[in-house]
Formats: C-alpha cells, structure tokens, sequence
C-alpha cells in the first residue's frame, strides 16, 4: 500500500509538473523517464510505465541500468507494458539466471568437471581477475536478442522508436 501511494504521489507530480511547464511556453516538454536497476525489484517498473501511459503522460525518452535498462529497452523498441509483463511471467527465471548449459550440451571433460568446484575465477591475460558479473549473461542475452531481433541491426540506440539509453559499469575498473 505504501508503494502504491508513493507510485500515486510520483505520478501526480510529474503530471502536475508536465500541465504547469506546457501551459507556461504553450508547447509540450519532452519527458524522459529513468528505471532503476534492482534485479527482480526491476520488474515494478512495469507498473510504473502501466500508470504513466493510462495518465496518458507521453514518454519521449527512456534510460535505465541493470534490470530498468532491460525494461526500459524493451519498451523502447516498441513492446507495450502488458506485453513485457507477460513475456517476464512466461520465464523461468531459475534457468534464465542460472547461465547453465544442459549437461548434453557441453564436452566430456567440461562434464567431468562440472561441479567439481565451488566458484572459478577467469584468467585474462595469464592472470586470475575477478568475474565480470555475477551471472556471465549469455542465457539474458539469448534472451534479449530473441524479443529485441527486430532492433538488433541498429547500432544507435536514439533510433529506436522511443530513444532509448542505457548506463552500464566496469566494477573493476
């Protein structure tokens, strides 16, 4: 209930603030929204976007990092709201964020040592370095490239039908 009444809150303001700015200069602002990152926590964005379209608030813009960006970049390419939450509720979210390969799908010796060990550390450059994530991602990029192929050719991001940008980090550098 409470999130609900923040959500509430948040949205009258931009609204308000949106009416106030447009009545001022007699043309309309451009509205950039920004999703957070937060793992499954980012799939309240959905509801976020769902109350900003039914207040009939255009989104000119989107951006996020982590789980927003992956919302966000869906929406920009043109999925609906309701669209992505039933994309989201037809995962199985276990196998997505495992990143396993199954068992007839790797080598004999990756399978005598597959769960031998409890953690590895990659090496690059001869040297043990620290993993790039905590998941390596290839089973969300399989994922993404699915849902997103009609985009994928475009290398410019401010094209897609909402512009969209997307705010990543090297943690080890």
């Amino acid at each position: 209930m409470k999130y609900r009444l923040l959500l509430f809150y948040a949205v009258m303001l931009l609204f308000f603030g949106f009416r106030a700015t447009a009545q001022t200069n007699g043309e309309r602002p451009k509205i950039g929204v920004v999703l957070s990152g937060g793992g499954a926590k980012g799939f309240a964005h959905i509801g976020v976007l769902k109350v900003i379209e039914e207040a009939g608030i255009p989104i000119d813009y989107i951006g996020g990092t982590s789980m927003g960006g992956i919302i966000g970049g869906l929406y920009a390419i043109g999925y609906s709201p309701d669209t992505i939450e039933a994309m989201i509720r037809e995962q199985n979210w276990d196998a997505v964020l495992k990143d396993e390969l199954s068992r007839n799908e790797i080598t004999m010796v990756e399978k005598n040592l597959d769960g031998k060990y409890f953690f590895s550390l990659p090496f690059r450059n001869k040297k043990i370095s620290l993993p790039e994530g905590m998941v390596s991602g290839q089973a969300v990029y399989d994922l993404l490239s699915y849902f997103a192929s009609a985009e994928l050719g475009k290398q410019d991001f401010l094209k897609f039908p909402t512009p969209f940008l997307c705010i990543a980090t090297d943690i080890e550098t």
